[in-house]
């Protein structure tokens, strides 16, 4: 009788701080087998991650408190410059009324020599006048048209000056076309650009730093702890370690004897290979007891064919000569829950077959050894 079983390895390295089942013991799916500890778990690249994290955190902390500065530093520039553009305003506004002013009176001077001018040119024609009077009105009246248009050009320059100064360019000779406080505003700006695209690689280096210790942290717990657990329900078949035990990485722990599918392995000379053929159905009957147990051959092999298994709970014994070896599927019964016995697992069995040519029932015993 043979089954196979499951190696529980172990999932980390460390140290076993629990009696594990003995050999024996039932198990049943989900049953805690034993606890393994890591107390030596590298933490180096977790401890790096964390000061990682805090040096970002605190450069963050630095650019905001120099944004905070930097737009305070703005708010006061655009004061100073609203203040100046008023009273740039303001001047300009005075210097356009007075030249308003000056054109009105370059306007009525303008009118009185051009009437002289008309009152002199008929007295010449009279002859009352000479005419070097005459040349004189003719001159005064052309210095009045020059002064008015003077006046005009003036006027129409101020009148520019204000629109400029309305968008903050400021014309006067010996004098940037912006003051101090708006370039100081535009460097400001220019910093303030510089810093938000700074506190966006920063805040998206914390966001990773911050995944990143979430995954260390994990790792680190998966390998500082781990509680192995039953992956079926049976019977412990061996156990290598006990409290204390120092494990490492994929090391055998325990083995847990799966009985769902039992079967029966048996050895017969090879005269007898084409008699017993796959799907052919078997007999199982323990030595001592009266009942059988129904079964169907799942493949037959030769002599010379390695079938050796790692994880069969039995093995056959060595033989000399052509034994073709023969495995022999059970149909579920009681035995796939006898736990206490091992589900019989190692026992001697009877095998009969019902031959194809004459109705003859012939008993095969099996060549199985009580495993040591």
């Amino acid at each position: 009788m043979n089954a196979r079983f499951v190696v529980v390895a172990a999932p980390i390295e460390g140290a076993v701080v629990n009696s594990p089942p003995k050999a024996g013991t039932t198990v049943s799916e989900g049953e805690q087998l034993l606890i393994i500890q890591n107390e030596r778990v590298n933490r180096s690249m977790l401890s790096e991650h964390q000061a990682e994290l805090r040096a970002t955190q605190a450069a963050l902390k630095a650019s905001l408190l120099r944004q905070t500065g930097l737009q305070s530093l703005r708010d006061d520039m655009l004061r100073r410059l609203a203040v100046y553009r008023k009273a740039m305003l303001e001047n300009t506004d005075r210097e356009i009324a007075s030249q308003e002013e000056r054109i009105g009176s370059s306007e009525a001077r303008g009118t009185e020599r051009k009437s002289d001018l008309e009152r002199k040119q008929s007295l010449r024609s009279s002859g009352h006048l000479s005419a070097m009077e005459l040349e004189k009105s003719v001159a005064g009246e052309d210095v009045a048209k020059h002064e008015l248009e003077g006046a005009r050009n003036e006027l129409d320059r101020l009148r520019r000056k204000r629109a400029a100064i309305e968008n903050d360019v400021y014309i006067e000779e010996g004098r940037n076309d912006v003051p101090y406080s708006l370039q100081r505003v535009d460097e400001i700006d220019l910093a303030l650009k510089s810093l938000l695209a700074m506190r966006v690689e920063q805040e998206a280096r914390i966001v990773k730093f911050q995944q990143q210790i979430a995954d260390e942290e994990a790792r680190t717990e998966r390998l500082r702890f781990a509680s192995v657990l039953s992956e079926l329900t049976g019977v412990v078949w061996r156990n290598f370690v006990a409290t204390g035990s120092n494990v490492t990485v994929g090391q055998e722990l325990v083995n847990i004897l799966d009985c769902r599918d039992l079967f029966v392995e048996i050895l017969v000379h090879e005269v007898d290979y084409d008699d017993i053929y796959p799907g052919r159905d078997a007999e199982v009957r323990l030595l001592g007891r009266s009942d059988s147990i129904p079964g169907r051959v799942a493949f037959v092999r030769g002599s010379r064919a390695d079938f050796e298994d790692r994880i069969l709970a039995a093995s056959l014994p060595r033989t000399e000569g052509k034994y073709a070896k023969i495995r022999i599927e059970l149909v579920p019964s009681d035995l796939n829950t006898d736990y206490r016995n091992f589900c019989q697992v190692g026992r001697t069995v009877h095998v009969r077959f019902r031959r194809r040519s004459v109705p003859l029932l012939r008993w095969l015993r099996s060549l199985w050894f009580s495993i040591s």
